[in-house]
């Protein structure tokens, strides 16, 4: 099942990478299908160090409305290793597959999600996203709840 969502996933975002001048469907999937979504990317191609994080860190950062290449670039920069875009879709950044912990947050995942000042911060749909990767990380490793 996490290998299909993460072969639907992928494709959806090399479509619209292909194709940025169109906009993705706003993000419609079930509770059970977020969950599955959510532990997929926490587990799916990673070798966890588990000793290494104790906490998580939700952090504002910016609406990356961009081609698929540009988005993972900016979410590395921002040293995130997860990312939640306007619409409450999840990515996994390099940092996450790496186990790199933020520069100035040792032992620290760090969850960002995208403020978009047209819609309530955090918007609903952000919200499920966040709870379901918080009960896979959870079930991954050792965490204080987040700040």
């Amino acid at each position: 099942m996490g290998c299909l969502v993460g072969a639907m996933t992928g494709t959806a975002s090399l479509l619209a990478w292909i194709d940025p001048s169109s906009s993705p469907p706003p993000l419609t999937l079930s509770q059970d299908e977020l969950a599955a979504l959510a532990r997929s990317l926490v587990f799916d191609d990673v070798p966890l160090r588990l000793s290494q994080w104790s906490k998580v860190e939700i952090v504002e950062g910016s609406s990356l409305q961009s081609a698929g290449v540009l988005l993972t670039a900016d979410a590395d920069r921002s040293e995130c290793h997860f990312y939640i875009d306007d619409e409450g879709r999840p990515s996994r950044a390099s940092r996450w597959d790496r186990q790199l912990a933020p520069s100035n947050a040792l032992h620290t995942i760090r969850i960002e999600i995208a403020a978009d000042e047209s819609q309530p911060f955090p918007s609903p749909a952000q919200q499920d996203t966040v709870g379901a990767l918080l009960d896979a990380l959870k079930d991954a490793v050792s965490i204080e709840h987040p700040r």
